[in-house]
């Protein structure tokens, strides 16, 4: 989630007109990532970490101010806030459709997740325990839950799976981030660099110490254990970013196990070196250096207005005039009045976040339970009730209260017949009902109906 976030932050994700993210977005985002996002958006999405909303005239997919939040927060923070974005999500990133469409837009299926994840995913104990409800679920719909469920840590990916303890306190309404945080390892302050310009975090990283390494190293395998590579793009963003060569030194002194590897030392002092060899601000904007050959090339190039040997000017605002610089090959850094570095890092494109809440229950309370039974009783006090509006009453309220009811009827023969059934569900014009001593369903026509009397 947290490179998904990234680079939506660096480039937003452009929408179609109908709000959905088209297929070429999705594969390119794809690409950059090396993973499929689409559970992660959806997750996000639903945790409202990422957002759709128009930014610089365009509609687009980006992160939201909730997110810088969830960036600096403890990776058992993290986890919590993921795991029950999941939960409430209702999105269904198991289809074919297009990513965020309505295809995909199921909050029914909120009920059937938690209804699984209740009985962990075993299809013996959904039906067992919940049949009726079970009965409505596809085996693609189980098994899609059960994959979601092992991915964001709710159920073990054993080969009995089990519920963990997060999910266990999501469903008991407890706190889930108290329990993240017992199973989350404490958090490292330590790296080992080694002279393939690698270095290993051997744990997670606290958010300063990992927001510090993004801006200087390449994420190359993500986990608790992490692995980044140092390289000149991601040192020369580092340097772009405001840091000097002293204070990476310094951070990599402070934090590195051991003694930091010549390798990386030699990239950082090289890149720094040759970075900000032209110094760029605004003055309209202007660029000099000590070199006039670099001068004399950058006012060739970029059609700048020289002023001495070691000055030119040009009326472009400094951003654009950075990015003609760094176009005609060069490495300019940022300065202000006083001849201090500047963060000419782009501000990420942020987006209002709209979370997804959790079903609530639907058991009836003991009042509710007290008032239907009560209706019951009133409904059918001896053992000729009408049959009219009062037996389709009857059949409802014995439907919401589980309650069996003896029907008396005439079949289509003309006959008349009496059965003890339990009924599932009364509509305006019928009845279908469970014949328990013949293991079947029936379904009678209300006009049909000749009396209805509580078992």
């Amino acid at each position: 989630m947290r490179q998904l976030i990234m680079a939506l932050m660096d480039t937003p994700v452009a929408l179609n007109k109908d709000g959905t993210v088209g297929v070429r977005a999705a594969t390119s985002l794809e690409k950059t990532l090396d993973f499929d996002p689409r559970l992660l958006i959806t997750i996000g999405e639903s945790a409202g970490l990422v957002g759709r909303g128009n930014v610089d005239d365009d509609d687009v997919l980006a992160p939201t101010h909730d997110a810088l939040t969830w960036i600096d927060a403890t990776l058992s923070h993290q986890w919590a806030i993921l795991l029950v974005g999941w939960a409430a999500s209702p999105w269904r990133a198991d289809t074919e459709a297009k990513l965020l469409s309505a295809d995909m837009h199921a909050p029914a299926v909120r009920h059937a997740r938690l209804t699984i994840l209740r009985h962990a995913g075993r299809t013996d104990q959904l039906l067992f325990h919940a049949p009726l409800e079970a009965s409505g679920f596809s085996p693609q719909l189980v098994q899609a839950v059960v994959e979601e469920a092992v991915f964001v840590g709710a159920l073990a990916g054993t080969p009995e799976l089990a519920q963990s303890a997060p999910l266990h306190a999501l469903l008991e309404g407890a706190d889930v981030a108290a329990t993240t945080e017992e199973l989350v390892p404490a958090s490292v302050d330590t790296l080992i660099a080694q002279g393939d310009m690698t270095m290993l975090a051997p744990g997670p990283l606290e958010p300063d110490m990992a927001s510090f390494l993004e801006r200087i190293a390449e994420l190359e395998s993500p986990g608790l254990a992490s692995v980044w590579r140092v390289t000149e793009a991601s040192m020369r963003r580092g340097l772009d970013s405001g840091l000097a060569a002293e204070e990476i030194h310094g951070w990599l002194d402070r934090h590195v196990m051991g003694e930091v590897p010549q390798a990386i030392t030699f990239l950082v002092d090289d890149i720094a070196r040759t970075h900000g060899a032209i110094r760029a601000g605004a003055a309209m904007s202007y660029i000099r250096s000590a070199d006039p050959a670099l001068i004399a090339t950058a006012a060739e190039r970029c059609g700048l207005r020289v002023l001495a040997p070691t000055v030119a000017v040009s009326e472009l605002p400094l951003p654009k005039l950075m990015a003609q610089l760094r176009a005609a090959g060069m490495q300019p850094t940022a300065e202000d009045s006083q001849g201090a570095t500047l963060n000419m890092a782009p501000e990420p494109a942020l987006v209002a976040p709209t979370p997804s809440a959790l079903p609530r229950p639907t058991r009836a309370t003991d009042e509710q339970v007290d008032t239907i039974v009560a209706k019951l009783r009133a409904s059918n006090t001896g053992p000729d009730a009408d049959p009219g509006g009062s037996a389709f009453e009857t059949l409802r309220a014995a439907a919401r209260a589980r309650r069996h009811v003896t029907v008396g009827f005439v079949d289509k023969q003309g006959r008349g017949r009496t059965l003890t059934v339990l009924p599932l569900s009364v509509t305006a014009g019928q009845v279908d009902a469970l014949d328990e001593a013949a293991d079947r369903v029936v379904r009678i026509a209300l006009p049909r109906i000749t009396k209805v009397v509580l078992a």
